[in-house]
């Protein structure tokens, strides 16, 4: 299963859009895992009861609609010479492991843009923006994240990249969604799917502060 918003830890509220089951991030697990199995399946939308719900007798979600069903088969194999290679993007291997902002003093709304390095990344290595006081060994659900290859959907394990928390896509939806409130933040590079906690911290970066859009960040 994924929540509509993504995975199985985010709780934003979707109207609309699509999810991926497959391969890499974000983990789908519950009474089975990736690949599905060779049979047939269907595609519930449900809703979960609120968290007091006690009637032992019903089912704890309300079936809101289905899909037809749909067939998973043996994957045919083809000649070699029909199969194209798949190309990855060409990364330089980091030699630090690192995580930072382009600032430290935001205006409510403005960009953040976060770098990092990964010396042997991995396909659930992620960035998110926690409070600036957040227990680092304890770390569990971020206020918002992105994974390192650039969305909270992508599956490529990436050594180093540009990510842009902001308006529009990608979402970066978690415990919070965009824009971040006025306060003060912490990032940080994490590992893990979702389906134990705590994450693993990779590296704690700076502290940022965000402030309201009438007053303007010191000067450093």
């Amino acid at each position: 299963y994924l929540y509509a918003c993504g995975n199985q830890r985010c709780r934003g509220r979707v109207d609309f859009g699509q999810v991926t089951f497959g391969a890499g991030a974000p983990f789908e697990g519950a009474q089975d895992i990736w690949p599905l199995n060779v049979g047939n399946y269907k595609v519930y939308l449900l809703r979960e009861q609120p968290p007091d719900y006690h009637d032992r007798y019903r089912q704890p979600f309300i079936p809101l609609a289905s899909s037809q069903t749909f067939q998973v088969g043996r994957q045919p194999r083809p000649p070699p010479s029909t199969r194209p290679e798949e190309e990855e993007p060409t990364q330089t291997t980091p030699t630090t492991l690192q995580v930072n902002t382009d600032k430290t003093c935001y205006n409510r709304g403005d960009d953040i843009t976060v770098s990092f390095s990964i010396p042997n990344p991995q396909s659930v290595d992620f960035v998110a923006i926690f409070p600036h006081d957040v227990n680092l060994d304890n770390v569990r659900r971020p206020l918002m994240y992105l994974y390192g290859c650039g969305s909270q959907h992508c599956t490529r394990s990436t050594a180093s990249n540009d990510l842009v928390f902001g308006a529009g896509d990608p979402i970066e939806t978690d415990r919070d969604e965009w824009p971040l409130n006025v306060g003060e933040y912490r990032i940080l590079l994490l590992r893990g799917d979702g389906s134990s906690l705590p994450y693993e911290l990779l590296v704690a970066g700076n502290t940022f502060e965000v402030l309201p859009k009438k007053d303007a960040c010191p000067t450093r």
